[in-house]
């Protein structure tokens, strides 16, 4: 890749990842998204991340107005996200395991299953993929912008403009090679 992207983030984003420079990423940049908190240069109009540093949050988020139009909002971009920094087992237990004083926790109206069923109707609304990653969002968002620059061109080619070959498989993956190690059995 000649140009290296930098990493986008809204401003409003507290306590926010800072994206040093690699061989893939030139570093952070912070200005104010119209929508997500997270993108790259170049592949604005197509990725889009929004984080949520903890069950409580999300929780919080599910039942608003605002965070339903931050999901429509996203449905626009080809690849989007909301990655959450706890675990699903967290979430399913809520408030039981939610980082919160006792008498918060006994004034709570909702559950797990409840946000779990809210969550799920969200994604399938407006098509995000949710990824409960613990403590391991930058690095799984990371990961996810090199798989971004990977399959995307940044001026909308995308590895979808490719033909497939007369037997149906992309013409640039070699297919694969029998010898004596490897054998089909029905």
């Amino acid at each position: 890749m000649d140009h290296k992207p930098k990493v986008i983030r809204d401003t409003r984003e507290k306590n926010g990842w800072m994206f040093s420079k690699t061989e893939s990423i030139n570093g952070t940049l912070i200005q104010t998204m119209k929508t997500g908190d997270y993108t790259l240069e170049g592949y604005e109009h197509i990725l889009c991340i929004e984080r949520k540093r903890s069950v409580t949050e999300i929780a919080t988020n599910l039942t608003t107005k605002r965070f339903e139009n931050e999901m429509q909002r996203m449905q626009a971009f080809k690849h989007k996200y909301v990655v959450i920094e706890d675990t699903m087992d967290n979430f399913t237990t809520f408030p039981k395991n939610a980082d919160l004083p006792p008498n918060v926790k006994k004034s709570i109206k909702v559950n797990g299953i409840f946000l779990l069923r809210k969550l799920f109707e969200l994604q399938i609304k407006y098509g995000f993929t949710p990824l409960f990653v613990g403590k391991h969002g930058k690095m799984v968002v990371l990961s996810i912008f090199k798989r971004i620059m990977e399959l995307e061109s940044p001026h909308g080619e995308t590895e979808e403009a490719i033909q497939p070959g007369p037997d149906n498989r992309d013409s640039r993956v070699p297919a694969p090679r029998l010898g004596r190690r490897y054998t089909i059995k029905d």
